[in-house]
């Protein structure tokens, strides 16, 4: 981006207060911290198998559930330079992963595409006025394991025209939530932007296309062989306790279960649920992980109420024994460990063949 002047990190930080809760940004933050785990932290030794996450949106319609869209973003603005765009120039070393991720979701049933900013300058002056009419955007939809081009227009043509963005009308409460996106490298502050200004900016105020469930996947670890894609959600959290301090369960958003559900059943796979621990006052404990096997075999069917969703409204929290995470090691991600992790269907039977196990020695009847 050019014309950024000296307080440019600070008017993108009011932007991104602006559209997300202390909540979602923490999240974000997350995700950040998790990536720069594997490119120089203490997964580095699986650098490459952790791939960008996606938008999923759904039309406002009766049958919204059968137009589900995955949608990537260009994590930079891209010029063309007059020429027809080339899908393969504009992935480079992302192309790989890309087809990866695009044929899972498709094997899901749900629609594929990319978009990409239009190199220019993007004024963050404006975009604080929630005017967005300065960015060019292009779409990109994946059709028979290619990408080709298709006007934004034309590929939400359906989705109806009433969408509207609720901005936030409280900033957040926390200096020091500030104070680490200020310390993000600018490519970083770069590829969070432009993701929101593609479903803020285009999506919601250019288009004014309403979604139905809107969702995102945070990211998506792959195997070296390209065999084994999972689907990753990554949260900060810090546990529940007792009155004792003992620490007793994590809270998942119960439509975060079901997205993940409705991506990893059509391909027998199963998906990481990793969490940044901290304690009460923020500060970093651990990586943990649970997957989603575990959520559904180990998690109170009781749900609680939880914070604000993606959509506004508030959400509903599953409740998972703080005993069904795991710490995240370099192990976790070694290519045995995600061949064993595949199969979502085989590892709840395998679960529920050792709870079966249990009930057989704790109720054996005598001789």
């Amino acid at each position: 981006m050019d014309g950024r002047g000296g307080d440019w990190r600070q008017r993108c930080i009011d932007y991104f207060q602006m559209v997300w809760n202390s909540r979602k940004a923490r999240g974000l933050l997350a995700q950040e911290f998790l990536v720069q785990e594997f490119d120089s932290g203490r997964f580095r030794r699986h650098q490459g198998k952790i791939a960008a996450g996606c938008w999923l949106t759904s039309p406002k319609s009766e049958d919204f559930y059968k137009f589900r869209m995955a949608t990537f973003v260009h994590g930079e603005q891209f010029a063309a330079n007059g020429r027809e765009v080339d899908p393969e120039d504009m992935l480079g070393r992302r192309a790989v992963p890309f087809y990866a991720t695009a044929e899972f979701l498709d094997n899901a049933g749900v629609g594929v595409s990319y978009a990409f900013a239009r190199s220019g300058s993007i004024d963050v002056e404006s975009i604080l006025r929630r005017d967005y009419s300065g960015m060019d955007w292009r779409m990109l939809l994946y059709k028979n394991e290619r990408l080709v081009i298709v006007p934004g227009e034309d590929l939400f043509s359906t989705w109806g025209s009433r969408g509207r963005v609720v901005y936030k009308k409280k900033k957040w409460d926390n200096d020091e939530l500030v104070k680490l996106f200020a310390e993000m490298p600018e490519s970083r502050l770069d590829t969070m932007l432009l993701n929101e200004l593609f479903y803020i900016g285009y999506m919601k105020s250019i288009l004014k296309k309403p979604t139905n469930d809107p969702y995102d996947v945070d990211a998506f670890i792959i195997s070296k062989s390209q065999k084994h894609v999972f689907p990753v959600e990554v949260k900060e959290k810090f546990p529940a306790t007792n009155n004792r301090g003992d620490k007793e369960y994590f809270g998942i958003d119960a439509g975060r279960i079901m997205m993940l559900l409705r991506l990893c059943l059509p391909n027998d796979t199963d998906a990481f649920y990793i969490v940044r621990e901290t304690d009460e006052n923020g500060k970093f404990v651990e990586w943990k992980y649970t997957m989603l096997s575990d959520i559904l075999m180990k998690s109170s069917w009781n749900l609680v109420q939880g914070g604000i969703g993606m959509g506004g409204s508030e959400t509903q929290t599953v409740r998972i024994p703080y005993g069904a995470f795991d710490q995240v090691t370099e192990s976790t991600f070694d290519e045995n460990s995600l061949r064993r992790a595949d199969s979502l269907p085989d590892r709840v039977k395998e679960i529920a063949s050792g709870y079966g196990g249990l009930h057989r020695d704790r109720f054996r009847t005598p001789g």
